[in-house]
Formats: structure tokens, sequence, C-alpha cells
């Protein structure tokens, strides 16, 4: 994680399946600004986080999409 400003922190994630596995090889690319969580083109208001666990240099985030069908996306956030 690397931190642009006192507001703003960039990092690189990985969008996470159901079983908890990374979707892809390759992390994306995140931003935080206290507001609003950007993840790749997806932007997240901190309200919609329903959970989020941190482990060593990890963080599991689970969010609220509103979706019927998968109300909730869980993504993993790494250096």
């Amino acid at each position: 994680m690397a931190p642009v400003d006192d507001d703003i922190l960039e990092f690189k994630f990985h969008w996470l399946n159901e079983n908890g596995q990374a979707t892809t090889m390759f992390r994306k690319k995140g931003r935080f600004d206290r507001e609003i969580l950007t993840l790749e083109d997806a932007e997240i208001p901190v309200a919609a986080i329903v959970q989020s666990i941190v482990r060593d240099n990890r963080m599991v985030l689970a969010v609220f999409t509103g979706d019927g069908e998968n109300p909730v996306a869980t993504m993993l956030i790494q250096p």
C-alpha cells in the first residue's frame, strides 16, 4: 500500500470468488480517500462496507452490493 497524500491511500487487490479464491492472477488497482473506496472501476461508499478482517499484511472486505442474487461481494487487499 502506498500513501499518495494524507487523505488518499492507493493499493492493489484481488477479487475473490464464493470460495475465497482470487478470480485472476494479476492484482487490480484500488484507492481509498476516506469517503469512497475505488476498486478498479467500481466506486463504493464507506457506508456499504459491512465487514473487514485484517490478517498479517492482508485485508478482506465484505461490501453490500444491493444485488438480489449476490448481495455481498468479497475482495482481498494486499500490498
